[in-house]
């Protein structure tokens, strides 16, 4: 009986303990949770971001259920630039506490950002359920119904938010983007101008004010407020950098230019400046300029990866394979798997013709973003260089059907069409791009090339004037004009086309080449030969010419030296070899 009370009174007590013990590590790990978040707090304040994100991972590592976890760890991401990453924080903070209000709001706005205005609405909506005193929700509410063109939501909520923060800017800008949709432009200015005299120093409103009137065509409004900034704030780099991006929408580049050296010069270490600075030199072509500027901005910051991005995309782009090469895996190692870098280290391999290697970086990208219509016009572009054209077929289509905007996979699709010779839907495509875009060269080059398949050659020979009158200097339009006129059995004009071909560039085997077979179907052998020991030294592809001299020794008779120059033929390019050789 005593032994049963003692057995009793120990299983009590040991009961007694482990909760004891158990509240105590509760409270031991809530504290420690606590002293993370402080930690990180302070980090993100003095904008140490990685330590921050450190403490924050360790927050969510102890509680995975912490809310505010998960949201400090969100803010982190996105000062670092980690948008998806700090998307999928945020949503877990909701999924975790639906009513936490600061999680429904900055999720939300990421919505909003990624033109996603039905969740963005949800999101204000839960926000407000509940606490409808939270301004920045009123504010979520009102954009994401004006992004719906749901009018007068919109004005509701965006005067809930200007009653609840009538000091703030951005709810007085919101009601200004109602009016502006709205049909009402000088209600829409009236309040735009009433913001600038209130907030004279406020850089947002300023760019509103210039972005209203960039969408409603007032350039005259535009160069006397810019010239107003650049007057009173002379040495304000964030001000001038605004007046840059204008002069840059309005097709002025040297003012442009001029402006941001100006801003660089009060902002040495800001590296945006040069980058940007890079993209207006890039278009208008001096890529020295360009080059300089983004290698002062990847220096600048070793964490700006679009500028790394945009110098490794520029040296792919000269030639300079390796150094795109090295800068690419420096950036995949900073940031695994990023899209773009992928993308560049496959169109590295491509140029190198290593195109299996280019064939598993596209389809990793594919992988991991089935959306993207670039991985499958470079996935098609390899294929075609291959040979494999069905492979490269449907790449090209899924492309386009992904993103009919790309005109280079359009362009591509039209350049395997007209190698498979199907004309008809080379033209077509063709046609449709030349709507949208204008008939540049290389469409003008296709598109008579398609019409010459359909033997429509006289539209053909219209398109190849076309080309000609814009390429007076490119030798590709007179020879694709002689080949058209050798179908069309115009023999002589074809020999007239061949021939200026060659004039403007004697290295052009293909068109000596064709030359020389204009000669021999006018039976004049001996033209034929002359012109060959011509043009052979200088031509690039001797091994082409090498075989049409072989073939008219062997004509004739002359078996020894079509024997010597077959054998020219075979040692300068074996992949030359036919029936003759």
């Amino acid at each position: 009986m005593n032994f049963g009370r003692r057995l009793f009174r120990l299983l009590h007590f040991l009961i007694v303990f482990s909760l004891f013990a158990g509240f105590g590590c509760a409270v031991d790990r809530e504290k420690k949770k606590e002293r993370l978040l402080a930690s990180g707090v302070e980090y993100f304040e003095q904008e140490k971001y990685p330590e921050a994100m450190i403490q924050f991972k360790n927050v969510v590592q102890l509680d995975p259920k912490s809310a505010i976890g998960h949201y400090r760890l969100g803010l982190t991401y996105l000062r670092v630039g980690k948008v998806a990453d700090a998307f999928q924080e945020f949503r877990k903070s909701v999924e975790i506490d639906s009513g936490f209000t600061n999680g429904q709001i900055q999720l939300g706005q990421l919505y909003l950002l990624s033109r996603n205005p039905e969740q963005a609405k949800m999101c204000a909506e839960q926000a407000l359920e509940v606490d409808s005193g939270l301004w920045k929700a009123w504010i979520l509410l009102a954009n994401a119904s004006l992004l719906l063109y749901e009018l007068p939501e919109t004005k509701t909520a965006a005067e809930k938010a200007m009653a609840l923060a009538p000091d703030e800017v951005v709810p007085h800008l919101v009601m200004a983007k109602y009016h502006n949709l709205n049909g009402d432009n000088n209600e829409a200015e009236r309040v735009y101008l009433s913001l600038a005299t209130k907030f004279p120093d406020s850089l947002q409103v300023e760019k509103a004010l210039l972005g209203f009137y960039g969408k409603t065509g007032q350039k005259e409004k535009i160069l006397q407020r810019t010239a107003e900034n650049v007057r009173r704030y002379p040495n304000d780099p964030d001000r001038l950098e605004m007046v840059a991006r204008l002069y840059i929408g309005l097709g002025m580049p040297e003012q442009s230019i001029s402006t941001l050296q100006k801003a660089s010069s009060q902002d040495p270490m800001n590296g945006q400046l040069h980058l940007l600075l890079a993209r207006i030199y890039l278009k208008e072509g001096e890529r020295d300029l360009a080059k300089r500027e983004l290698q002062k901005a990847v220096a600048l910051s070793k964490e700006d990866v679009i500028a790394r991005l945009t110098l490794a995309d520029l040296l792919l782009s000269e030639g300079s394979l390796d150094e795109a090469e090295n800068m690419t895996e420096e950036i995949l190692e900073q940031r695994p798997g990023d899209p773009a870098a992928l993308t560049i280290k496959g169109r590295t391999h491509f140029l190198k013709t290593e195109y299996e290697s280019a064939i598993t970086v596209f389809q990793d990208v594919i992988d991991n973003d089935p959306s993207s219509a670039r991985a499958y016009y470079f996935l098609g572009k390899c294929h075609a260089a291959k040979g494999k054209l069905n492979l490269a077929r449907q790449n090209l289509l899924k492309a386009n059907e992904l993103d009919p905007r790309l005109v280079a996979a359009k362009l591509a699709l039209a350049e395997l069409y007209v190698t498979q010779s199907e004309g008809k839907l080379a033209e077509d495509i063709l046609r449709e791009i030349a709507s949208d875009t204008g008939e540049d060269s290389k469409v003008l080059w296709l598109l008579g090339r398609a019409l010459k398949l359909q033997a429509r050659f006289e539209e053909a020979k219209e398109i190849f004037e076309q080309f000609i009158e814009k390429n007076p200097e490119d030798p590709e339009g007179y020879y694709q004009l002689g080949r058209l006129f050798q179908v069309w059995g115009k023999l002589d004009e074809a020999l007239s086309q061949f021939q200026r071909a060659v004039e403007l560039e004697p290295r052009a085997a293909n068109a000596s080449a064709m030359v020389a077979r204009v000669f021999l179907a006018n039976g004049e052998t001996e033209k034929a030969r002359q012109w060959l020991e011509q043009y052979v030294p200088l031509a690039d592809g001797k091994a082409l010419l090498y075989s049409l001299l072989g073939r008219i020794y062997l004509s004739q008779n002359e078996i020894e030296r079509a024997k010597e120059y077959f054998q020219k033929s075979i040692d300068t390019d074996p992949n030359m070899l036919d029936g003759d050789v």
